[in-house]
Order: C-alpha cells, then structure tokens, then sequence
C-alpha cells in the first residue's frame, strides 16, 4: 500500500503555503488527490490492479455481468476451447447478428455486461483478465494501492491542481512540471489499452510511449 490520504493532505496543505483554507475547502482538497492519483492509475500499467475471473455461460444467453469491481478489460478466453476471444465494437456485433448460436468468438463490454457473440449454445468456461478500480481516498486512513515509489508523482500532481484551483497558476505550473519531469523519468509503460491475448497483447491496438506533455 502507499500513503494515506490524511498524509496527503498534509504534504499539499504545507506546499500551499499560507493559503487559507477558505479558499481551498477540505472537500476539494480530496478531490484534487484523488484527480492526482486516477490520472496515475489511467496512465500506468499497474500489476497491482490486474486480477482475472472465471464464468461458465448458459446455453441462449448473450450477456453475462462484469466484476464488481471491474474498470476495464484486458482480454477475455473461452478456457474449454483454448481459444482467445477478439473485442469487437457493438455495431460489429449487431451487424453480424442472425439469431444464430455456437461457440463465442468475440466480446464487446455492453453497460454494465460483457456480451459474447454469437450467442453460446451450451456451457462454455470464460476467463476474464481485467484492470479494477480502487475506491476514491475518502477517510484519512485510506490509502493509495501502488506503493511508495507514486507517492511523490500523486503529491506533486494533488498540489499544482490546488495552485490552479485558487487562482496561483504560475505556482501550479513550476509544481506541473516537477510532476511531469517525474512522470517522463518513469520506466517507459504504455498507456492504458486494450488487449485480445497474454502472448499477443495490444495486436488491435498497438502500444505506444507515454510521454507527458503539456
């Protein structure tokens, strides 16, 4: 785990200076941690927030619901045939649409659920590997999932959105770019994608470098 909201705020409310509180409320204060850390977790491939699951499906049903906790999907597997299925958008999908069933090829997530296509015609094994979203840093407990090595570009990038917040703009700019710098310093991971297989990831979408610029 990394560090607590509580400290956070200290670490930001001290950079700020003498800037009252009536000018930067508690409730924004949060809000710009917590701006800081998602734009972290988006930009990053993080190990710590991949986890995968397993479903079997129902002979005529198309959908089936998401995790819980579920963000975003890496890639999807039908385990029974040891094949990986391909993500397609829903107008692929329904425009291939006959009514017909079989074995699933393709996956679009669709609200809350992820449909398959075509239709399964009987119990199929899916394995999900999926991205989940932390819970907002609300209490002051709470804290960060990456680990130490973030917490500096969370607290560089918390402060100059509190500098632009009351109005400091050159302030939030010199604090930017401190967090930029650290950004662009960072091992080269690509930005948040989605993948059709562990051996091929990103072949519908080519990983590109992340390289922050304003």
């Amino acid at each position: 785990m990394g560090q607590s909201l509580g400290a956070y705020r200290a670490a930001v409310r001290a950079a700020l200076g003498e800037i009252p509180t009536s000018a930067l409320t508690a409730d924004v204060l949060d809000q710009e941690i917590n701006a800081s850390y998602f734009e972290v977790l988006e930009l990053f491939e993080h190990p710590e927030l991949q986890r995968d699951t397993t479903f079997a499906t129902v002979s005529g049903t198309k959908e089936y619901a998401l995790p819980s906790d579920y963000w975003w999907m890496r890639y999807v597997r039908d385990e029974t045939n040891d094949e990986t299925l391909l993500n397609r958008s829903l107008a692929f999908i329904r425009q291939d649409e006959d009514g017909a069933t079989g074995t699933p090829e393709y996956w679009v997530h669709e609200d809350e659920n992820l449909m398959l296509h075509e239709t399964p015609n009987g119990v199929f094994t899916i394995r999900e590997w999926y991205v989940f979203r932390p819970a907002v840093l609300a209490d002051a407990d709470d804290k960060d999932v990456l680990g130490a090595e973030w917490t500096e570009i969370i607290r560089k990038g918390a402060i100059y959105r509190a500098f632009e917040t009351v109005g400091e703009l050159d302030r939030g700019v010199h604090w930017w770019n401190r967090q930029r710098a650290l950004l662009n310093r960072k091992f080269e991971i690509p930005a948040r994608e989605r993948t059709t297989s562990p051996g091929n990831i990103g072949a519908e979408n080519p990983r590109r470098q992340y390289h922050v610029t304003r």
